[in-house]
């Protein structure tokens, strides 16, 4: 299973563990980054979720403009 740390509105851990999933309660996030890959004739390189993957399998390129990112 994993698990997330949460995070207050600065980023800073608040010492909470939830597993990935879990609903959070109001002021609390965890941390997130998106990697973009520039090829060297300036295209972007993108590749599609694996069908296996518990949130959004299969999710690739055509599925959504903002990554795929649902409100939590």
């Amino acid at each position: 299973m994993e698990y997330w740390d949460i995070c207050d509105s600065e980023g800073n851990l608040t010492g909470h563990v939830v597993p990935k999933g879990t609903a959070f309660g109001e002021g609390e996030y965890h941390l997130a980054m998106e990697a973009w890959i520039v090829s060297s004739n300036r295209q972007i390189l993108i590749q599609r979720r694996a069908e296996s993957c518990e949130v959004l399998g299969g999710v690739g390129p055509d599925h959504r403009a903002d990554g795929g990112r649902r409100g939590h």
